[in-house]
């Protein structure tokens, strides 16, 4: 039995991607946005990580080497 649509919709959420301030990008899929900074940034959290600590904080925020990061994830109507 699949989740009707309506549903599926509902509790989608986006992840926003900021590094030093400025937007990154716009992600559907948070494994998918660690998956892509990964290459970019060798040091960017997994997502075992992130998803553990979405529950705690919105934004997530960390730093690396290269970037101070926040990570927002917000339903968008």
């Amino acid at each position: 039995m699949s989740i009707p649509y309506e549903e599926r919709k509902a509790a989608k959420r986006y992840s926003v991607l900021t590094g030093n301030g400025e937007v990154i990008g716009i992600w559907g899929n948070l494994k998918k946005l660690c998956e892509d900074m990964k290459e970019q940034d060798g040091e960017f959290l997994t997502y075992s990580t992130l998803s553990h600590r979405r529950a705690d904080e919105n934004p997530i925020r960390f730093k690396t080497r290269k970037k101070e990061y926040a990570v927002y994830i917000e339903k968008i109507r």
